[in-house]
């Protein structure tokens, strides 16, 4: 899977494969977690010891861990 995560104008969005981008929006409470408003789907990004984002993982229906490219 190919996750690709922009900021535009302050919103975070996120494009699954071909799917159209959606936007997410922080849980609060939970650091580094965000949550679609169009599916049950929540997306927590994971960092190296240093603070820079190493991946994320797609909660739905189970994991999908994804690891960061350039």
């Amino acid at each position: 899977r190919e996750f690709v995560v922009q900021a535009v104008d302050g919103q975070l969005l996120v494009r699954l494969n071909r799917q159209p981008r959606f936007a997410v929006y922080p849980v609060p409470g939970r650091e580094d977690r965000f949550a679609y408003d169009v599916v049950a789907a929540e997306l927590q990004f994971e960092r190296f010891a240093n603070g820079d984002i190493s991946g994320l993982v797609l909660h739905q229906n189970g994991q999908t861990r994804a690891q960061k490219v350039e």
